[in-house]
């Protein structure tokens, strides 16, 4: 059985790199890394959410997160490595 990996992480993170910072490096190394990305302060990801990244707004029960993971996986892996502001800077 093949290992399912993905990357789950919040915009915010304390000092350090921010969510996006890593999933950045990440998908750098690793393209087809499914990737994502939560917020209790954004409506939508400071990202344009296509291929392999997704945006989820926090708080959300565990099912939805199993939901949107499960998406993630069954999306064909991209070329998904440039994060963009959204028209509305959220």
């Amino acid at each position: 059985m093949r290992e399912q990996v993905a990357l789950v992480t919040d915009v915010e993170m304390g000092d350090g790199p921010t969510g996006i910072e890593l999933a950045e490096q990440l998908l750098r190394e690793t393209p087809a890394l499914p990737v994502l990305i939560v917020s209790a302060y954004l409506n939508r990801g400071p990202i344009a959410a296509a291929g392999n990244v997704a945006f989820l707004h926090k708080p959300f029960p565990a099912s939805k997160l199993v939901e949107r993971l499960r998406e993630l996986r069954a999306r064909p892996a991209g070329e998904n490595r440039a994060f963009a502001p959204s028209a509305s800077g959220c």
